[in-house]
C-alpha cells in the first residue's frame, strides 16, 4: 500500500478484498477449530477403546 491517493473504486476494491480475505479467514478457522475438536475426540474414544488409528 503505497502512499498514493488512490480512487473510490480502487478504495471499494481494497475494503472488497480485506472483507472477502477477513470472511475467508474467518471460515478457515471454523474449519479447522472443528477438524481439531474432532480429530480431538477420535483421538479420546480411540485411547478409551484401545484401538489405535
Amino acid at each position: 500500500m503505497g502512499g498514493e491517493v488512490v480512487g473510490e473504486r480502487g478504495d471499494l476494491d481494497g475494503v472488497a478484498a480485506e472483507a472477502l480475505i477477513s470472511y475467508m479467514v474467518k471460515m478457515t478457522g471454523q474449519c479447522r477449530a472443528s477438524v481439531l475438536t474432532s480429530s480431538a475426540v477420535l483421538s479420546a474414544s480411540s485411547k478409551r477403546t484401545g484401538t489405535r488409528s
